[in-house]
């Protein structure tokens, strides 16, 4: 595969002198990223002007409706704390954790599993045995645990049986991989002088040991260098993962973030090795049971237009639905929406100076699973190409199908934009078409299913253009972060953001410490999820 195939491909993205082919079949949308037209009304001036046309009085505010915020109220709820409002932008709830229904099966628009928790996530191990994932004697619910074969690579003009092709891979390959897996596992071992990991999750369990913070004021790529980690394969993994977590590449990320992605993960006490809990719809099934348990529905539709801390604090918002102003009195406020919004909501505070990438995602519907190379293997439920520039894809409904019955299927495919400036891509995400994404989509899944175009029926593309935070280096634990996470008068942060890493287990983290520390200040008793 020539790199400058894919190349050629992407820039197929944004129309340029590119011809999309016909397909008199095919069919699809816009759908499932984020409302921004909604989202931009923050930056004109006088939106929502004028007084409130109604106004409440709550006991707690919670400000966004994705895994942080959802978090907060799970933790609020099984501590007795029911007086709270969720605010939510979007139509549904889940932030990056929703899905949508196709004929198929349900599939994901971005965070598509969760891995075995590890000890110290124990506010995720509390959830999940609340969710029955996690049995009573301390086993796993296999039936939800990633059914064979859990990934496979297309490298050199065939499919191997995980991301790392050992027998395609050349002496000093295997040499450099061998010596890669060394440090990795020399940092998966440390503990320091009160037993903490180097790397942990969540993150605020790592040590802070100067020689393991100072990995996070250099890049991933340097760092890699540096340990003479150059070969063609091994900088293609440690890039690959770097846009899987981070959506940038290894250059833009600190070395801390990248080792973290290698190192903090472990079977967590289980026997199963590696093991992800898995859904046709991805982590929208955790979104789910946590609206399940709420005592009342998310707000929908509603854009937060300021937020005053103090006592009360006062909340400015539009009700979408009603196009109507609404003044919220609120005794306590969990802000659980992404820092770049900051500026935006409360006054005086200029940008805090965070990056976040870009993302899009396409869910295809298939009328019957295309060819495949022959390779000695069935389709495996995660499927990475080499050298692309996407993530590859994941068959939706890889849990429920029988590969002996190759029918209708979904498939969600991947990409993020490394290299490129997130402001720009943004901007071309205003103006692109879908034509142009769907021919993105097909030519780079036509390099390893040729009949990809025949087989799709339908193709829908999500645009998240503040898909995740990128943990450039100096964020992780720089001050800027350290600042943005101190609450304000009654007003306490929550986001995933805070921490520098978008994952499942550091948005849990925020929204539970967030609720932790509210009932603190409030006097309430609880139950700690988190020590």
């Amino acid at each position: 595969m020539k790199r400058r195939d894919f190349i050629k491909g992407s820039l197929l993205l944004f129309g340029l002198g590119a011809c999309s082919r016909r397909h008199s079949n095919l069919s699809g949308q816009f759908r499932g990223g984020g409302d921004y037209q909604s989202g931009h009304l923050l930056r004109e001036k006088g939106v929502g002007a004028g007084s409130a046309e109604r106004s409440i009085e709550i006991g707690t505010a919670i400000l966004g409706g994705g895994i942080s915020g959802l978090s907060a109220a799970w933790k609020l709820t099984r501590s007795g704390w029911t007086d709270f409002e969720i605010f939510e932008l979007e139509a549904e709830a889940g932030g990056n954790s929703r899905s949508h229904q196709y004929a198929p099966c349900r599939a994901p628009w971005a965070a598509h599993y969760l891995p075995v928790p590890t000890q110290e996530c124990k506010a995720v191990r509390e959830l999940l045995r609340e969710m029955e994932l996690i049995r009573p004697d301390g086993t796993l619910d296999e039936r939800h645990l990633c059914h064979p074969l859990q990934e496979r690579l297309w490298y050199d003009g065939t499919w191997h049986e995980s991301l790392v092709p050992g027998d395609s891979l050349s002496e000093g390959e295997l040499e450099q991989w061998n010596d890669f897996q060394r440090v990795v596992q020399e940092f998966t071992d440390y503990r320091d002088k009160l037993g903490r990991k180097a790397f942990a999750l969540p993150l605020a369990r790592s040590s802070p040991e100067a020689h393991l913070m100072a990995l996070d004021a250099v890049t991933f790529g340097d760092y890699a260098r540096a340990r003479g980690w150059t070969s063609p394969y091994l900088t293609w993994i440690l890039d690959y993962a770097c846009r899987d977590d981070y959506g940038a590449g290894m250059d833009e990320v600190s070395a801390w973030a990248g080792l973290h992605y290698f190192c903090a993960r472990d079977d967590g006490g289980f026997p199963e090795e590696d093991a992800l809990f898995v859904w046709p719809e991805g982590n929208a099934r955790i979104v789910d049971y946590l609206k399940s348990i709420l005592p009342r529905t998310v707000k929908t539709r509603h854009l937060i237009l300021s937020v005053q801390p103090g006592t009360p604090v006062l909340i400015d918002l539009l009700d979408l639905k009603t196009q109507q102003r609404v003044r919220v009195k609120a005794r306590n406020c969990i802000y659980a929406l992404p820092s770049f919004q900051r500026k935006y909501h409360f006054p005086g505070e200029g940008p805090v100076g965070f990056h976040y990438a870009p993302w899009v995602t396409a869910n295809l519907t298939l009328r019957r699973a295309p060819q495949e190379p022959i390779s000695g293997f069935e389709p495996a439920w995660d499927n990475v190409i080499y050298e692309s520039p996407s993530l590859g894809y994941v068959v939706a409904d890889h849990q429920v199908k029988a590969w002996s019955n190759r029918g209708p299927g979904v498939w969600t495919w991947y990409r993020s934009f490394p290299g490129e400036d997130p402001v720009e891509v943004r901007k071309r995400m205003l103006t692109s078409r879908w034509e142009v994404w769907k021919e993105e989509v097909l030519s780079d899944l036509e390099v390893v299913h040729s009949d990809i175009r025949e087989v799709t029926e339908n193709i829908d593309i999500a645009l998240f253009g503040h898909g995740m935070i990128t943990p450039i280096p100096g964020h992780i634990w720089g001050k800027q972060v350290e600042k943005v996470r101190h609450p304000l008068e009654n007003v306490w942060f929550a986001h995933s953001d805070l921490s520098g890493i978008s994952i499942f287990e550091e948005a849990q983290y925020r929204g539970v410490l967030a609720a932790q520390q509210l009932m603190t200040a409030r006097s309430h008793s609880f139950e700690d999820s988190l020590q």
